[in-house]
């Protein structure tokens, strides 16, 4: 009796082990077509694929190439934002100094 109730409890572990790994790993998805706001895998490995192209310690070219990519990411991912989430302040009277002061402030690069 004791012989086949601990191999029913291997067996569920294993069974529940399997299950964790696999819920845990990325599905592929590449049969649905998903709109450019939804977080895809594949887009996501685009930089990091840029990135890993070859090593780029630091003083080599490629580091720079690196670095120049980042920022330029960093920009894109700036405008991004200012494009979706910019509330124009000037539609509130009393805010418009407050505006002059962040487009001031934006010209000095603060």
């Amino acid at each position: 009796m004791k012989r086949p109730n601990a191999f029913l409890s291997l067996v569920l572990i294993v069974v529940l082990v399997y299950y964790s790994f696999s819920s845990l790993m990325p599905k592929n998805s590449a049969s649905t077509p998903l709109s450019s706001e939804d977080f895809s895998v594949e887009r996501a490995l685009i930089p990091l694929r840029e990135i890993a192209k070859s090593p780029h310690y630091y003083g080599s070219q490629d580091h720079k190439r690196v670095r120049l990519f980042l920022e330029n990411e960093l920009i894109k991912a700036q405008e991004m934002v200012r494009r979706y989430y910019y509330f124009p302040i000037t539609t509130v009277p009393w805010l418009r100094p407050l505006e002059l002061v962040m487009q001031v402030v934006e010209w000095l690069q603060f």
